[in-house]
């Protein structure tokens, strides 16, 4: 979905400059956002979420809380275009358009204005983009990434991450681990945790010096200052592991009191609290 959304907006040169001038998103968002249109009679808002991997919501403009939202669509968005369904109801499109099927009528969808909250990643170097399920594989001169989701298997994960940061080296948790037995696929700078041969989560400690970008969605990455963070990460004022910042399933925590990023994890970890 991310890489789609870099794709976007390339693609915002095809909209009408006075269309992005006087349209306004429904609110700010991390997610991209569609508004829907039926013959004037007012708008519904679909966001492709980017931290929950394959999932759109519909909602009531103007923002989705919990009275909101009506439909929870699942599917894809990928080089070829998005399309999220759920029983009768299809969004689907291509860009900064697309079209809604909702309750037997049919919307035009557009953005518009291109969601500048996620910034456009450099194509000259491979990366990972680590989330709260999931992780974002860039390669360059690539057209669609891959994704690397929660649920792999090892194997999967070794195939995937192997030739960006070599062969991993395979250990077993603690017996004690507060998540239960893990197995953990030690990869240069990045740790995956899984149980039962499914990934479940991932963690990077400092001092790591992977041969390629890891980082956040939004830039952050170990060794950076917290206030570095994206803004969906707030303090844990009650935390017994010291400046710990948590927001959409992901840990930061301050190294020693250096006020830098000493760890970074999400997913089931061997953290004693």
């Amino acid at each position: 979905m991310i890489a789609s959304t870099i794709r976007k907006a390339a693609a915002a040169a095809t909209i009408a400059t006075a269309m992005l001038l006087t349209a306004t998103p429904a609110h700010a968002s991390l997610n991209d956002q569609y508004q829907c249109d039926r013959e004037g009679e007012g708008f519904l808002i679909v966001e492709i979420q980017a931290l929950r991997h394959g999932t759109a919501i519909l909602y009531d403009s103007p923002a989705p809380d919990a009275d909101a939202v009506r439909v929870t669509l699942r599917g894809r968005d990928n080089a070829q275009g998005f399309r999220f369904a759920q029983g009768e109801t299809v969004f689907e499109g291509w860009g900064l358009e697309g079209t809604l099927e909702y309750g037997g009528s049919y919307y035009i969808c557009r953005m518009p204005i291109p969601n500048e909250l996620v910034e456009e990643e450099p194509r000259t170097a491979p990366g990972i983009v680590l989330l709260n399920d999931w992780l974002w594989l860039m390669a360059p001169d690539v057209d669609d990434d891959s994704v690397l989701e929660f649920g792999a298997s090892s194997a999967e994960a070794s195939a995937a991450l192997s030739p960006i940061l070599g062969t991993p080296t395979v250990s077993e948790a603690l017996a004690e681990c507060p998540a239960g037995p893990l197995t953990f696929l030690n990869f240069d700078g990045l740790t995956l945790h899984f149980r039962d041969d499914a990934l479940g989560g991932w963690s990077m400690e400092y001092g790591a010096q992977p041969p390629v970008s890891i980082r956040l969605l939004g830039g952050a990455q170990l060794g950076d200052t917290m206030d570095r963070l994206p803004e969906w990460m707030r303090p844990m004022p009650e935390s017994t592991l010291g400046d710990e910042h948590y927001g959409a399933g992901v840990h930061a925590l301050a190294r020693d009191n250096s006020n830098r990023i000493g760890s970074l994890w999400a997913g089931m970890a061997c953290v004693f609290r």
